[in-house]
């Protein structure tokens, strides 16, 4: 079995030690897929990717520095 795709890109938009991996399963009645739950501190996302998926001015008060 093999690593799936979305897992190894999860961890290319933090930082190392900001993703975190808690459990893994088969779904063996959705076509013996595997199920995960990924954790993720987006407070440390690499600031291109937060660009990308959150919007440059989509810091909220509990993430600003300031």
């Amino acid at each position: 079995m093999s690593v799936p795709v979305l897992y190894k890109q999860y961890c290319e938009v933090a930082e190392p030690g900001a993703v975190r991996f808690l459990g893994f399963g088969v779904d063996t009645d959705f076509g013996f897929c595997v199920d995960g739950l990924v954790v993720v501190d987006v407070t440390r996302l690499k600031p291109d990717k937060r660009r990308r998926y959150v919007g440059a001015d989509a810091v909220t008060p509990a993430l600003s520095t300031e």
